[in-house]
């Protein structure tokens, strides 16, 4: 059986995620802990997961110029399905 061909239309991006200890209150400020840098985005969650279930996947999407994209975080991620690296 042939592998299925995908392309996925989406958006890739860096999620920026800060850790805290608790929720705040309703209009209260707090510290965060810990900051995070990941890949996502919908499209590109997406376009990983039919390249490890084995399908051809291609990935059409833009990409911005800022520092975070050129990580090798995002890099990794991509290199699951190599058309898009």
């Amino acid at each position: 059986m042939a592998r299925p061909s995908i392309t996925v239309i989406g958006s890739l991006n860096m999620d920026l995620v800060t850790v805290a200890a608790r929720f705040p209150n309703q209009g209260e400020t707090i510290l965060g802990e810990q900051f995070l840098t990941t890949p996502g985005g919908k499209g590109a969650n997406q376009a990983v997961a039919a390249a490890r279930l084995g399908a051809d996947v291609r990935m059409i999407g833009a990409v911005g110029m800022m520092r975070l994209v050129k990580s090798s975080s995002v890099r990794c991620k991509m290199k699951t399905f190599p058309s898009i690296v």
